[in-house]
Parts: structure tokens; sequence; C-alpha cells
């Protein structure tokens, strides 16, 4: 079972202060210049990438496997770290939507519904090997 997800800061509160760190620069550079400057998508784009880098994370016969993600296609192209089965079982935080996994040496912020596909395949996991 794959699921996707981002490292980093909650991806909500980042897209928050992204946006309002965007709104003060204009507002600065146009007090300071009066010329009024906007940042693009494809500055967002690359700022959300580096701020919250995506992740999959699989989870294999005996172990949970994260990896990183190509920039274009979201295919794996690396592994970060794996982690025992029982660590997808232990949330860190969450949100309404999103979860906070301790996957590896660092937070995974998944999808719930996510999590609950990937807690559910690592239960199937768990007991066929017990």
């Amino acid at each position: 079972m794959y699921g996707f997800g981002v490292t980093g800061p909650e991806q909500q509160r980042s897209l928050l202060w992204l946006i309002g760190g965007a709104v003060c620069f204009s507002a600065v550079l146009t007090a300071f210049t009066g010329i009024i400057l906007v940042p693009g998508l494809l500055v967002f784009v690359i700022a959300r990438r580096a701020i919250n880098p995506p992740r999959g994370v699989a989870i294999t016969d005996r172990d949970i496997v994260v990896t990183r993600e190509t920039a274009f296609d979201a295919r794996p192209n690396q592994i970060v770290g794996n982690a025992p089965l029982d660590q997808i079982l232990a949330a860190a935080a969450s949100t309404r939507s999103h979860v906070c996994d301790p996957v590896g040496t660092e937070p995974i912020w998944l999808r719930r519904r996510e999590h609950e596909i990937l807690v559910t395949a690592a239960h199937a996991v768990h007991s066929q090997t017990v």
C-alpha cells in the first residue's frame, strides 16, 4: 500500500504563512517603491515544495518505507528511510484533515483517509506475520 504526504511544518499553516508573507512583501515593496509586484504561481509552487517537500509512504511486508518523490510526476526516486510497522499507529499530531506520523527520522503529514488506509494495511500485514 502506498500513500502520499509531505514533511515539514503542518501544511495548511505553512500555506497561510506563505500567502501572508507574499502579501506583506507586496505591501512593503509598494510602500517603498510605488511599484505593485505580486509573486506568481510558480514562486508559490517552488516555495511550497521547499517548505513541505513531498514524500511517499509505502507499507511493505516487513516495515514502512519513506521515499522522496520527483517534482513532475510524483514517482518515488529515492528511499529516505524506513521504520517498523508500529510507527504508523503513533500519530504525533493531527488537524481536521491531516495526521502527522513520526515515520523514520522525519514527521510525515498524511491526509486522514490515506492514514486510515495505511493503518489498515499495517494491521493486515502485522496479523499475517504473527
